[in-house]
């Protein structure tokens, strides 16, 4: 049986404020996202693009009338570049509601909450990665992703010799890598270079001039996150990345040439990963609307 909810308002805080509110939403999240997990360190060092970021950051939470926050969550502003047009997006990341007030629908109260708070700011869409589908589906959110994950299996394909970075990146490492995206559907501020993706412990980088590979290392598994430039170079750069780490795994989309390039070859074998969801805000959402997001832009 649900318990009763009780009377809470609704807190806005930037992803930088160190005002007393603000570092009270940020330990609720650290509490499930950090310290749950074993991981060390505050949530500032592994997403300053929203924690550290007064232009993207938004943190919300719900408080009751004693001040205690009782539910709380991470937001980043982004822009998008689809069809020729330019929209705005709020990534949803961090829910959590406190242990002790679980089972009263906080966590659906606080979804609505926010996405009104934003519809009303003028942000075109909401986006989120979840596996509680039916959860987020009741709050108005729709599944819409391609994203695909796959397995390297081009053990014969010629390796390339590369420059290898771990990050934090140089400077003018992260503009080139920048420049060396695809035509970008989501807008990416090379601040973004400096967040560690969950559950990477290192992020790394393979280059040749003309082509990136980018990759996060978790003990001796590792993920080709995203690439960018010349293909055959990419997939040179792959091969050079599975020589160390056997058994490489690859994050792709069903709308990335690359990806179904690597799919008929039999280089990877994908599958389809559908997670992100979205809802229509200031702008109405449709399904092909639900562009693909690579992993070190997500929260």
């Amino acid at each position: 049986m649900n318990r009763r909810a009780p009377e809470t308002h609704l807190l806005v805080c930037t992803g930088n404020s160190r005002s007393r509110e603000a570092r009270a939403l940020v330990r609720v999240m650290e509490a499930e996202f950090l310290a749950g997990k074993g991981r060390r360190g505050g949530l500032a060092r592994f997403y300053p693009d929203v924690f550290a970021s007064r232009e993207m950051g938004r943190l919300y939470g719900l408080v009751e009338a004693r001040g205690k926050v009782v539910a709380a969550l991470g937001a980043r502003l982004v822009r998008i570049r689809s069809d020729g047009r330019r929209r705005s997006a709020a990534m949803i990341g961090f829910v959590v509601t406190v242990p002790s007030h679980r089972g009263c629908g906080l966590g659906q109260r606080l979804m609505t909450m926010t996405a009104e708070h934003l519809r009303e700011a003028g942000i075109d869409y909401g986006v989120l990665w979840t596996r509680r589908l039916d959860l987020y589906r009741k709050c108005g959110w729709q599944l819409a992703d391609p994203s695909l994950i796959g397995r390297w299996q081009g053990d014969g394909v010629p390796t390339i010799d590369a420059t290898w970075s771990k990050a934090p990146f140089a400077p003018a490492l992260r503009g080139r890598l920048n420049r060396l995206r695809p035509q970008p559907a989501l807008e990416r501020p090379v601040l973004i270079y400096d967040k560690l993706p969950y559950p990477a412990e290192r992020l790394w980088t393979a280059t040749v001039p003309g082509a990136y590979l980018l990759i996060g290392e978790k003990g001796d598994e590792a993920q080709a996150l995203e690439w960018g430039g010349n293909p055959d170079r990419v997939t040179g750069l792959m091969t050079a990345a599975a020589r160390r780490w056997p058994g490489l795994t690859l994050r792709g989309s069903t709308s990335d040439p690359l990806s179904r390039r690597l799919a008929r070859s039999g280089l990877v074998s994908f599958e389809a990963e559908p997670a992100a969801m979205w809802i229509s805000l200031a702008h109405p959402f449709r399904r092909r609307d639900g562009i693909w997001i690579p992993r070190l832009d997500r929260i």
